[in-house]
């Protein structure tokens, strides 16, 4: 169309308006994208000619048109016209034929407002061309245009407009993807989302193989759907799927994401050990522990301590089951200890999920050397004095049973014992019958005897007198009882002890004290030997202080023993102190300060009494 035509266009318009100022135009019922116009030739006022025109609502409102004016009574006909959906990197063929005329019409292509030239399949009465379209993602929105022109006139144009289906131009992204490390009851949101591409990919999401619904998040160029899941030790080892699909490739994907779950969940059963709690065992022997708790993910590690100390079992973990194993010597060190099998998982990092252990009551028996009586050996007592005995076995388990036999007759004793000491006490008054006699403490165990301790009383008594002859009964060639006991306790902390001896009955004899002041006999370390004198004497030193001591004088020979009848008695004094010393002292100086001033005193009021007297004289 020329500037001439664009001029003219305002008057001609107007010669086409009817009165009312309408412009008269006609619908086609079978086609609603056709309408009929008549326009009025220039050059014949009389002559109408019909007009139709083809549109659409896309980016070229007038997609083709025919006119019966008689130089462009032709109809243009192009295949495919209109707006049409290509894939790209597909060839679209485009055909534009014009039938008539003469000469015919040029046949001419714009595509994307570009010329492009097409294959002439003009022959007799049809203006033909064919143009064949390497479609890309660039061609979307665009359009080709056939034009048909006779001589410098257009007569018609045909378009068709590309809608380019291509692929996005980025690759599906997701995150996170590839493997993740979850704990079970957690959860995770899913991004999944890719750009570009005609029209945009849709996003789908598959968990567990079972479809899932995600949250769209789709804007203008970018396709995009999160997905929350909150995880659960069933998706371990499974996976979730983000799948975009799209034109391109019809019922197939184009893209696929995944992530895998490594979900971080404690053992479904509880930890075990055989055996557990108490185990009754014999010193000596030996003991397998299993220990074992199945599931979890990952598995648990189980260790071992004994006695508080770190040991190393045999590890026979399966796939799903923690297992370990540890063989135990127990000796008695072990009694009222423990071996414990501790479960540890990431779960409760740093932390046990679980303990069994067992506590060994170990059977040992106790060993024969630890006996102990007190006193043992040979006792010397002094008759109708309170013997006291005590007898202890230290160890052993169970422990071990103490009895008592005195003179060959069983006697019960007071029950001491305590958690890792078997004691007895066994208390009762010496007569004379127990001289030479013994008392036997046993240990038992396990109905066995495993050891004794003995002691043997001297029992210190008197001679029987005759009182018709007053003669004393005496054993053949024992020594005569001592005589004229004394004591004196004029050193601090010690006695002095002298006695008359008597007969010696043929033999030497010799002689020691014997003392009491707790209601026991005890016997002075020291022995004197009989020399030329009768008459002895003996310092006893490591008394108590201000305690009362009664001393008795052993004499004895070869043949036998006799203690006097005589008995000495002291009072103990204790040492004066050097601050109680000096104390004495200037007590002594104050009092003697004293007694002179009060003897000058008394001089001086008689010298008094004497003037007055001769005066009154």
């Amino acid at each position: 169309m020329g500037v001439y035509q664009l001029k003219q266009a305002k008057s001609y318009i107007k010669e086409h308006l009817a009165e009312d100022g309408q412009y008269e135009l006609m619908l086609c019922r079978e086609k609603p994208d056709l309408i009929k116009v008549q326009v009025r030739s220039q050059h014949v006022a009389s002559k109408v000619y019909n007009l139709w025109i083809e549109y659409s609502n896309g980016l070229t409102p007038i997609s083709g048109w025919y006119c019966q004016y008689p130089l462009a009574a032709r109809s243009i006909w192009m295949s495919p016209s209109g707006t049409i959906t290509v894939i790209s990197g597909t060839s679209q063929s485009l055909e534009c034929q014009v039938k008539g005329g003469n000469p015919l019409v040029t046949l001419t292509w714009r595509c994307k407002g570009s010329e492009v030239v097409g294959v002439n399949l003009s022959k007799d009465s049809l203006s033909a061309s064919r143009l064949i379209v390497p479609v890309d993602q660039t061609y979307n929105g665009k359009e080709c245009v056939c034009t048909a022109t006779n001589s410098t006139t257009t007569i018609g144009e045909k378009t068709v407009v590309f809608d380019v289906i291509y692929a996005p131009t980025d690759k599906l992204m997701m995150s996170p993807s590839g493997n993740k490390d979850i704990g079970a009851g957690d959860s995770v949101t899913l991004d999944c989302h890719v750009r570009g591409g005609n029209p945009i990919a849709t996003l789908t999401w598959r968990c567990k193989g079972a479809l899932r619904t995600g949250k769209n998040l789709t804007s203008t160029d970018t396709a995009r759907s999160t997905l929350t899941v909150t995880v659960d030790k069933t998706y371990n080892g499974h996976m979730c799927a983000c799948i975009a699909t799209q034109q391109t490739n019809p019922g197939r994907e184009i893209g696929r994401k995944t992530v895998e779950f490594n979900v971080i969940y404690a053992p479904t059963d509880k930890l075990m050990m055989s055996p557990s709690g108490n185990k009754d065992i014999g010193a000596g022997d030996s003991v397998t522990l299993d220990c074992h708790v199945r599931g979890g993910n990952p598995i648990a590690t189980l260790t071992w301590r004994c006695k508080g100390a770190l040991r190393t079992g045999k590890n026979m973990t399966s796939t799903d089951t923690a297992r370990s194993t540890l063989t135990v010597r127990v000796d008695k060190t072990y009694n009222g200890h423990m071996c414990a099998c501790i479960a540890t998982q990431q779960t409760n990092p740093g932390r046990e999920i679980g303990r069994k252990t067992v506590e060994f009551n170990v059977i040992y028996a106790p060993l024969a050397t630890n006996i102990y009586l007190l006193p043992s050996g040979t006792e010397t007592v002094t008759n109708g004095t309170t013997q006291r005995l005590e007898c202890q076995l230290k160890g052993g388990n169970p422990l071990a049973t103490l009895t008592w036999r005195c003179k060959e007759s069983p006697r019960i004793g007071v029950n001491l014992t305590t958690s890792n000491l078997s004691a007895s006490r066994l208390t009762f008054t010496v007569d004379e019958t127990y001289h030479g006699q013994q008392c036997v403490c046993t240990a038992t165990y396990s109905k066995t005897t495993i050891g004794t301790k003995t002691v043997v009383f001297n029992v210190l008594y008197a001679p029987v007198i005759n009182l018709n002859t007053s003669k004393v009964i005496l054993s053949e060639d024992s020594p005569s009882a001592p005589t004229q006991v004394f004591a004196d306790c004029k050193g601090f902390g010690s006695a002095e002890v002298s006695w008359l001896a008597g007969d010696n009955g043929g033999h030497t004899q010799s002689f020691q004290v014997l003392y009491q002041t707790d209601g026991n006999v005890y016997k002075y370390p020291d022995i004197v030997t009989e020399n030329d004198s009768d008459d002895y004497v003996l310092t006893v030193e490591n008394l108590a202080e201000q305690s009362l001591y009664i001393f008795t004088i052993l004499a004895f020979n070869n043949v036998g023993n006799v203690t006097s009848t005589d008995l000495g008695k002291c009072t103990v004094h204790g040492e004066v102190s050097p601050n109680k010393q000096t104390a004495i002292f200037s007590a002594s100086v104050a009092m003697l300060c004293i007694g002179i001033l009060a003897l000058l005193l008394t001089i001086g009021v008689i010298a008094i009494f004497v003037k007055r007297k001769d005066a009154i004289l």
